[in-house]
C-alpha cells in the first residue's frame, strides 16, 4: 500500500469498530481460550503498559512499522518480537505518553513525528500480568531509527502488505509446566511473532482489511 493511498483512508480507520477478542482469539494457544475469555483484570490487578504503532513511508513510498526484538536478559519476554514500548511510569501524563517515551528511548522516534489516530483493544499478557494498550499513529517521514542497545537486538521494518498477506502458522515452545505446546504465530523473515504481539497484529490486519472494503 502507498503511503498516499493510507493517507485517504485515515478518517474510516478512526472511525471503524475494532474487533477486538475476535481478532485476538486467533493467535491465543486453545488450551487458554477460556481463560481468556474470563479474564478478572481487578482480581489480577496487572501491571499497565503502552506500545506504539507507528506507520510511516519506507524509501519506496510503501506504508510500513516498525517493530523491535528484544535484547536477551533473564526474564520472561527476552529475546521476542515486539512493538516499541514498555511500563507506565507515574511521570507519563496518560498511556499514550507512555508509549511515544518507549517508543523515543527504544528506537529514537521523535514525539514531534507522530499523529495520533486512535487505540487498539487492550491485551493482557498473563505471564507476566501485563494489560497492554496499543496506539495506532503514522508519520509523514520514515524516522530516523536508532536501537537502544540495553534493550532492543534488531529493528525490524514491515511493509503493511506483507502483514495482509500473510497467514496464521504455528510454533512449538515450552509451557509454563516445561511442556512442549503447539502455539498459533506469525512467521516473517525467519522470525516467530507469537504472544500479545501477534494478537495486536492480528487485529491490526483485521482492521485495515475491513477499512479496505468499499
Amino acid at each position: 500500500m502507498e503511503f498516499k493511498t493510507f493517507l485517504n483512508l485515515i478518517t474510516k480507520l478512526k472511525e471503524i469498530p475494532l474487533p477486538g477478542f475476535k481478532s485476538h482469539l486467533l493467535l491465543v494457544p486453545p488450551e487458554r481460550n477460556e481463560d481468556s475469555k474470563n479474564i478478572n483484570y481487578n482480581f489480577n490487578n496487572p501491571k499497565i503498559a503502552a506500545v506504539l504503532i507507528h506507520f510511516y513511508p519506507n524509501h519506496n513510498d510503501q506504508l510500513s512499522f516498525v517493530l523491535i526484538e528484544r535484547s536477551k536478559y533473564p526474564g520472561i519476554h527476552s529475546g521476542q518480537i515486539s512493538f516499541p514500548g514498555g511500563k507506565y511510569d507515574d511521570q507519563d501524563k496518560d498511556l499514550l505518553a507512555t508509549a511515544l517515551r518507549e517508543a523515543n528511548e527504544e528506537v529514537a522516534i521523535q514525539k514531534s513525528q507522530v499523529e495520533y489516530i486512535r487505540t487498539l483493544s487492550k491485551v493482557y499478557i498473563p505471564k507476566s500480568n501485563f494489560l497492554v494498550t496499543p496506539f495506532l499513529s503514522y508519520g509523514s517521514f520514515r524516522p530516523n531509527f536508532i536501537k537502544e542497545i540495553s534493550e532492543v537486538s534488531g529493528i525490524l521494518e514491515f511493509p503493511l502488505n506483507d502483514l495482509l498477506e500473510m497467514k496464521i502458522s504455528s510454533t512449538s515452545l515450552t509451557n509454563y509446566s516445561k511442556n512442549s505446546i503447539e502455539v498459533p504465530c506469525f512467521k516473517y523473515n525467519k522470525k516467530i511473532i507469537w504472544g500479545a504481539t501477534a494478537m495486536i497484529l492480528s487485529e491490526l490486519k483485521m482492521i485495515i482489511q475491513n477499512t479496505l472494503i468499499k
